[in-house]
């Protein structure tokens, strides 16, 4: 992440927080696929304009299978003149990063997950259709959301901004850890067609201490590869 950043009143400070993307493995599947300098890139290669913001591996299954996994972060940048924050810049600078990766013959399995910083719907405010703007560049390479979301038989999530009535969001993000604040859904898996057919779960952490760790409520998913 950028060693500085900017703060509501416009002024640059020291990053307090040094993070990044990652993709782990316990039994060492994992063949990590690492991005060139974008001064450096090459056809055939992909490139990484913020490092840190996402990260790519490759899982070979049981099965012969090749599964892509992009852990992807929704890096927030800041209006100066207002002090609004938006993410949908940098998704999309990763976006055209990670294009090659998309187009690939051998894509046909592609899953890509993390907290978005982004809406799954359009508030009818302008940043919420310009966050939809993200999601329909991904849907453009096959990658539509895999969820996680609510039953139909469930009741709609309980504050939940969304101005849908059928609304399947589940909660993945408290501002501050705080319970009295307003439910949000950041975190989600996007995945190729081939892949979500063959989804068998996906869901959230149903520990219900999950504020007490982190803002941010795990999301898993398994398939049958």
């Amino acid at each position: 992440m950028p060693g500085r950043y900017r703060a509501a009143n416009g002024s640059l400070k020291p990053t307090r927080r040094h993070f990044a993307s990652a993709i782990a493995s316990r039994e060492g599947l994992v063949v990590p696929r690492d991005p060139s300098a974008l001064h450096e890139v090459v056809d055939g290669e992909f490139a990484r304009s913020h490092p840190g913001q996402f990260a790519v591996g490759d899982i070979q299954t049981d099965r012969g299978a090749r599964v892509t996994v992009i852990s992807l972060y929704g890096i927030c940048d800041r209006m100066l003149d207002s002090g609004t924050m938006y993410p949908e810049a940098t998704l999309h600078r990763a976006i055209s990063d990670l294009t090659p990766i998309f187009q690939e013959r051998a894509s046909d399995y592609v899953l890509v997950a993390g907290d978005l910083n982004l809406y799954s719907y359009s508030d009818g405010t302008i940043w919420g259709r310009r966050g939809m703007t993200v999601f329909e560049r991904l849907a453009a390479y096959g990658l539509d959301v895999l969820g996680p979301f609510r039953r139909p038989d469930e009741p709609r999530l309980e504050r939940c901004p969304c101005p849908d009535v059928d609304c399947r969001h589940v909660i993945t993000f408290l501002y501050q850890s705080n319970p009295k604040n307003r439910p949000h859904q950041l975190d989600f898996f996007l995945a190729t067609p081939r892949l979500r057919d063959r989804r068998r779960e996906c869901w959230a952490d149903p520990d219900l201490e999950w504020p007490q760790h982190s803002d941010h409520r795990p999301i898993l998913t398994a398939f049958d590869v």
